[in-house]
């Protein structure tokens, strides 16, 4: 089963870049899209491999900036983040937190029980940069493919009328394969397919709606927050909290 969804992701990401190639001899600016997303999706295919037993911590490092640098190359060719702030941003950024929350509601049992400290306990202790790191990337990943996926991708491509249509399906698309495209998300359910399908559309519309890319960002944010705790607290429990107190407070 994991090796025929292993070649059903691979097949829509060799559809994709087909797809883009042909919309590029119609709209040039494409190709820079197609050049950067092949660039992604191959540092993210082989970003695991990048390891060291002698320079863990540097290593791991490397492994997390990977991840997130090349949705940065836009910024290279003098794209900016549109942080357009009004009363009207602020209400579609409440939108997102709520659309956010939304998302993360029908999990809430099992987050419930794994952002629980008697969880934590069971899990492996990893050294303090892996959780730092981790937040921080869960963070970064939230502002920079938000970037990468709406204001860069939709504003390079909608052109014209003819090609805005176009512009929001790859948005979205393209942000579904960059979760669920690369082999080790095989394990991905139909479940965590369409929450991606539905999280990509919900952002994509705030960000049209709004003329913000803050709306977005919050989304993902909030998305992205019980990792984050989970993260966060795994570091406290660890490195900070008295854990014997800490037990019997919750026994």
């Amino acid at each position: 089963m994991n090796n025929q969804l292993m070649s059903w992701n691979e097949m829509l990401i060799w559809i994709n870049v087909l797809f883009l190639s042909i919309l590029g001899f119609f709209n040039i600016s494409v190709n820079l899209i197609l050049v950067l997303w092949v660039i992604s999706i191959l540092i993210n295919g082989q970003v695991k491999k990048i390891d060291s037993k002698k320079f863990v911590i540097l290593f791991m490092l490397l492994r997390r900036s990977l991840y997130i640098l090349p949705y940065l190359i836009p910024l290279l060719f003098k794209y900016r983040i549109n942080f357009n702030i009004s009363i009207i941003t602020l209400g579609y950024c409440v939108i997102g937190f709520l659309s956010g929350l939304g998302l993360i509601i029908p999990k809430l049992k099992t987050w419930r029980l794994v952002l629980s400290y008697d969880f934590i306990s069971f899990r492996n202790q990893e050294n303090k940069v892996h959780y730092l790191s981790f937040v921080f990337l869960l963070i970064a990943a939230a502002i920079v493919e938000e970037f990468f996926y709406r204001e860069f991708i939709i504003s390079i491509i909608n052109t014209s009328q003819n090609f805005m249509y176009i512009s929001i399906f790859i948005s979205i698309f393209m942000f579904m394969l960059h979760h669920i495209g690369t082999k080790w998300h095989a394990e991905f359910s139909k479940y965590d397919i369409l929450i991606q399908a539905i999280f990509s559309v919900i952002s994509c519309s705030l960000y049209l709606l709004s003329n913000s890319l803050l709306p977005s960002i919050v989304t993902h944010l909030v998305y992205n927050m019980p990792s984050v705790i989970l993260n966060t607290k795994s570091y406290l429990y660890w490195y900070v909290l008295d854990k014997e107190k800490l037990h019997s407070q919750t026994s």
